[in-house]
């Protein structure tokens, strides 16, 4: 059961709790409360869980078993305003099962007392641990993401920040609180331009961590060995070679364009010229191999066969823990076929598999 120092449980809390936990089903891996904000300062109700989906760790419930099998929280959320390391954990813990909201176990959120020099003075900092946390969140969950912020990527809510953040701030408290504050709206108003200035000045940094993260957490989800058998490329090699190239312009024209930003040409232009053509003779991946329709993968494995054609079979994470199907999962690895996961970093609902 995890709360936080500033928050204040109701008299009838635990024995709430124990009726939430007695008999809960198998498939629901934790439980999130009702998290209500007290008092009438513009700080004060910033922290605010009352309709479930936030999974605040200031009020949360978690089996001991995922909680050990997810790694824990992330501890590379280290700063002096940790900004995401919730939503990160809560991204990595439902893979395993569902996370219920519970309405009537509620704890009360108490009044935030600020420092307005300190909070004046630290804006370079908040917002410089909200981009960094922002960022690694999404580097390591780009397929999950959108799911917990109102941007599909990391750059929708950074360019969000650059030209609304001292707006939605604003719009957040209701005009008549700002008005019955003077003092705090003048403190939140310096202190939020004083923070978008700020993330104007960290794109940069941003731009050169997005980079190097994103070429770390392509080496941590690949099973390097059997890729590099698999490409027949010498032990040692960096997987990198392997790694589709970005085109900047292009990712940024797409909404205009509709044209692909990534290409697979410079990769095996790459590649030919360290894998001989008796090594590697074509290199197929065909999407979708759904188990479900048998008649359709009896005829595909058949082909390919005859045709004596190597290829990669990406299968949906349900159909590969379906005891029924390994009749035809055998028959794709004996007509030259490999098992991919479909998606490069799809877990689903089923446990974590290795791409």
């Amino acid at each position: 059961m995890f709360l936080d120092d500033d928050v204040c449980v109701q008299g009838d809390w635990l024995a709430h709790c124990r009726e939430v936990l007695h008999d809960l089903p198998a498939n629901v891996i934790g439980v999130e409360g009702k998290v209500k904000t007290s008092g009438t300062g513009l700080w004060d109700r910033e922290v605010e869980n009352v309709n479930g989906g936030l999974y605040l760790s200031c009020h949360m419930i978690m089996r001991r078993a995922v909680m050990a099998s997810v790694g824990g929280f992330d501890e590379k959320f280290k700063s002096r305003y940790p900004s995401g390391e919730d939503h990160e954990f809560a991204a990595r813990a439902l893979l395993w099962g569902d996370i219920l909201f519970e309405p009537g176990l509620c704890v009360r959120h108490l009044p935030r007392i600020i420092n307005y020099w300190v909070y004046i003075r630290d804006s370079w900092y908040r917002m410089r641990s909200q981009l960094h946390g922002e960022l690694y969140f999404f580097c390591k969950h780009r397929d999950r993401y959108h799911a917990f912020r109102h941007a599909a990527t990391f750059w929708g809510t950074y360019a969000n920040i650059l030209l609304k953040h001292t707006w939605s701030t604003l719009r957040r408290r209701s005009i008549l609180t700002l008005v019955s504050h003077p003092i705090q709206a003048a403190v939140l108003i310096l202190s939020s331009m004083l923070e978008q200035l700020t993330a104007f000045m960290q794109f940069p940094c941003c731009f050169l961590f997005f980079k190097r993260a994103s070429r770390e957490f392509f080496e941590k989800c690949i099973d390097g060995k059997r890729t590099l058998g698999l490409w027949k490329l010498p032990e040692g090699t960096s997987l990198l070679k392997l790694r589709l190239p970005m085109h900047y312009v292009k990712s940024v024209l797409f909404p205009l364009t509709h044209k692909p930003v990534y290409s697979i040409t410079p990769v095996l232009q790459k590649l030919s010229r360290e894998i001989s053509d008796t090594q590697l003779r074509v290199f197929l991946r065909i999407d979708d191999v759904l188990l479900n329709r048998a008649k359709e993968v009896e005829l595909l494995c058949k082909g390919l066969a005859k045709k004596c054609v190597p290829f990669c079979g990406a299968i949906i994470g349900s159909d590969l823990i379906v005891s029924g199907n390994r009749g035809l999962i055998q028959q794709v690895r004996e007509s030259g076929g490999e098992i991919a996961l479909h998606g490069f970093s799809h877990s689903g609902r089923f446990g974590p598999f290795d791409s």
